[in-house]
């Protein structure tokens, strides 16, 4: 229920942890900024991954 709300900034999951909850945002904001994509999926043996997807830059030949 939690994961809809995760890159959100103040966002944290669990109030005993420290942070402020800005980290996450950060990250997603950083990658959209590059055109990328930042996804997070539940592990089935527990814990989480986190994805982050960048296009590859053009090289010199591409850009006019």
């Amino acid at each position: 229920e939690q994961r809809a709300y995760i890159f959100d900034f103040f966002q944290r999951g669990n109030t005993s942890q420290n942070g402020s909850g800005i980290g996450l945002a950060l990250a997603r904001l950083f990658v959209e900024g590059q055109r990328g994509e930042v996804s997070v999926h539940n592990r089935e043996e527990g814990g989480t991954t986190f994805r982050v997807f960048l296009p590859s830059c053009p090289s010199k030949r591409e850009v006019s």
